[in-house]
């Protein structure tokens, strides 16, 4: 388990569940869950016993909480933090992807974005190596 504390106070949450996907801002309710712009609390201690959460995303400009189902291991937790994790990479780069929104269908209507920031070494052949990522909020 990680420390929640360390886990952004307010963000954005992506969280895929089996029947849907979740996308949207919430709010740290205490030391231990979140709560949703729907109103949907997610306790972070029993996490791992809800079976329909494949993944879980909670980040901010510097910090991604990450949760990911795996079949042999179960749910697997990260804090990926630029601060600590950009000493072990030589670089990064970041894409910004368009959020779509229920009833956009023309590209004119895109305004939400999300970050994906790459970490990047390069391998003993010289060819970059992208293993670790985390999401971030765009402005």
């Amino acid at each position: 388990m990680h420390d929640y504390m360390k886990i952004p106070d307010q963000g954005t949450v992506f969280a895929v569940y089996r029947d849907r996907i979740v996308y949207g801002k919430y709010q740290k309710s205490n030391a231990d869950s979140v709560i949703l712009q729907d109103g949907t609390l997610i306790n972070l201690t029993v996490i791992a016993q809800n079976t329909d959460l494949l993944e879980l995303h909670l980040f901010d400009q510097s910090r991604e909480y990450r949760c990911v189902r795996t079949r042999q291991r179960g749910m697997l937790e990260s804090l990926i933090e630029d601060k600590s994790v950009s000493a072990e990479y030589e670089d990064s780069y970041m894409e910004e992807i368009y959020v779509l929104e229920k009833g956009v269908d023309q590209q004119e209507q895109f305004r939400r974005k999300v970050g994906v920031v790459n970490y990047i070494h390069y391998n003993a052949d010289d060819l970059a190596v992208i293993d670790q990522y985390r999401l971030k909020e765009v402005e």
